[in-house]
């Protein structure tokens, strides 16, 4: 699977779990845009990710929603997984980019370590509305831990939603991240 969004592929068994352990936000009717087999629309589908942010603040949402899919993914005899996923920090708790991405790596080892039989690795995204000034920052990141992984990190990723922004607003973070040797996935003309 190389095409895995790792908030875009939390189950709706992952959501209700992280749900109950938030009983205070108010997002009950937003389980509609999350039941399997619902139909969206593009922009119900960027809704989605609203909903996602709210209960995923915290270390511990991340490493659960990363274990919950590769999981996933292995009982449906994956054998090769690229997930991506955009850094991002939640003020109210603590957590920041760099926790982050540490966390889903954190991830990743725990369910090697339970002997899950799926390769696993990781494209860091640049979420395309946050803009070429966080783009940059992103590429930052992304090139310390292509150093630093041992291979886990393999490349950058550019994404978010298609009708915010043009992709040659990003050409320059995009060349500096190639030129560290990171490889790309590009969201182009998709809208």
């Amino acid at each position: 699977e190389l095409h895995a969004h790792l908030n875009g592929c939390i189950s709706s068994a992952t959501m209700k779990k992280l749900m109950a352990q938030k009983p205070n936000l108010q997002i009950q009717n937003g389980m509609t845009m999350i039941d399997k087999g619902k139909k969206r629309t593009l922009d119900e589908c960027f809704q989605m990710f609203q909903i996602i942010y709210q209960i995923t603040t915290r270390t511990e949402d991340i490493l659960l929603i990363t274990k919950d899919v590769i999981k996933e993914f292995a009982d449906d005899g994956v054998k090769y997984l690229e997930l991506r996923s955009t850094p991002r920090e939640e003020k109210s708790t603590g957590m920041t980019k760099r926790m982050y991405v540490e966390t889903i790596l954190e991830g990743i080892k725990q369910c090697k370590e339970e002997g899950l039989d799926i390769d696993v690795r990781l494209l860091i995204a640049i979420n395309r509305s946050g803009g070429p000034a966080v783009a940059k920052q992103t590429v930052k990141l992304a090139e310390e831990f292509l150093l630093s992984t041992d291979g886990l990190v393999v490349g950058l990723d550019l994404s978010g939603d298609p009708t915010v922004r043009h992709g040659q607003d990003f050409l320059e973070p995009l060349s500096e991240a190639k030129k560290a040797g990171l490889k790309l996935a590009l969201h182009l003309s998709e809208v």
